[in-house]
């Protein structure tokens, strides 16, 4: 299910949703029924095989709006598979090359400040290629050679002072699972993994390293 904003969450043609009085939804599909009470009071819409959750911000304080909207939350990324294509390439001398697409350093370098969103880069693998580009991309916040994923992101977590569903997170492999269940706007390339493609909230068209993280980055300004 979607957790962004007044983005609609499509509803599959094996699934039945009904609303009741007290936001009582209940969702009915091929692995079980499922019913939610939101006490929160948001506005919740179903339209034909869509439906919105709309939260109001509250009109007596006008201040409240405008720290949502300037608040600063990362974009998570991971490297090899996401932010390249997962190939490496390696010369007759033992030279290592990968390779990155110009769109998605476009939109990091460039779309990503506008929306308030800074991007944090967490990887297995510790590379100089790497690290090179993110300095050409201006991201200061790369951690490489990590094992455990999701401890390094809830660690950038508490530096932004973001909560898990403010968090968005894009990755590929198993590796990545523990971070995408845990964060609230997640996606992944095209030819990830069939366990992160089943679980992710926005499945990319584009491959990794071939503009993926630009449709994910043009996905997020859409939701904003």
């Amino acid at each position: 299910m979607s957790r962004i904003g007044k983005h609609p969450i499509p509803v599959p043609a094996e699934v039945s949703v009904s609303i009741e009085a007290g936001n009582v939804v209940t969702v009915k599909g091929p692995k079980g029924t499922l019913t939610k009470i939101d006490a929160s009071n948001p506005e919740i819409k179903l339209s034909g095989a869509e439906f919105t959750v709309t939260r109001e911000i509250p009109s007596g304080d006008p201040s409240l709006g405008s720290a949502i909207r300037e608040q600063v939350m990362p974009e998570v990324l991971d490297a090899d598979g996401t932010l390249t294509d997962g190939r490496i390439y390696i010369g007759p001398q033992g030279e290592v090359m990968k390779a990155f697409d110009v769109r998605d350093g476009y939109a990091i370098v460039h779309i990503l400040p506008q929306l308030g969103i800074t991007p944090a880069i967490i990887t297995g693998r510790s590379s100089a290629i790497v690290e090179q580009r993110a300095k050409e991309l201006k991201i200061t916040e790369l951690y490489q050679g990590v094992t455990d994923k999701l401890a390094k992101l809830k660690e950038v977590a508490a530096k932004f002072g973001a909560s898990a569903d403010e968090i968005a997170y894009i990755g590929d492999d198993l590796n990545d699972l523990s971070c995408i269940r845990y964060c609230g706007i997640t996606a992944c390339p095209a030819d990830a993994i069939p366990e992160v493609l089943d679980t992710v909230d926005y499945a990319c068209k584009h491959d990794g390293g071939r503009g993926a993280i630009r449709e994910y980055i043009d996905y997020l300004k859409k939701t904003r």
